[in-house]
């Protein structure tokens, strides 16, 4: 039993401590930029050391994935509050509806809306230096 206790305890402080790291992560990124943001910012800000940075995330672009879902998640409910298939809504209602949700999200998650854009922006150059 004290075993298994002790496992419990490990996997939550675990747990916690990936927690904190994607929020020291969020922090670093929405203040200095992506681009400019090392894992040692991260590391820095989670004040752990660079080593326990790596046992939780392999690359900077693994962070970056984890809160581009984060951002997508968010993106959705707000369109699907918006969209409301009950509704008895007409199509150009509906779709002001969702425009309406989209700007709001766009307001209330900056960050997360500019992670999405320059993650579509680089998935259209990609497909564009393929061809």
């Amino acid at each position: 039993m004290a075993q298994s206790h002790t496992h419990s305890r490990r996997e939550r402080e675990r747990e916690e401590r990936r927690t904190a790291i994607l929020n020291a992560a969020r922090k670093v990124f929405f203040t200095q930029g992506i681009y400019q943001t090392t894992m040692d910012d991260v590391a820095a800000e989670a004040e752990v050391s660079k080593g326990t940075l790596y046992l939780y995330f392999e690359t900077k672009e693994t962070i970056l994935a984890i809160l581009l879902q984060e951002g997508l998640a968010l993106l959705v409910e707000h369109l699907e509050k918006a969209y409301n298939s009950e509704s008895e809504l007409t199509a150009p209602a509906r779709l002001r509806f969702m425009a309406k949700a989209y700007f709001q999200f766009f307001q209330s998650y900056p960050f997360y809306y500019r992670l999405l854009i320059m993650f579509e922006r680089r998935k259209f150059q990609e497909s564009v230096d393929s061809q």
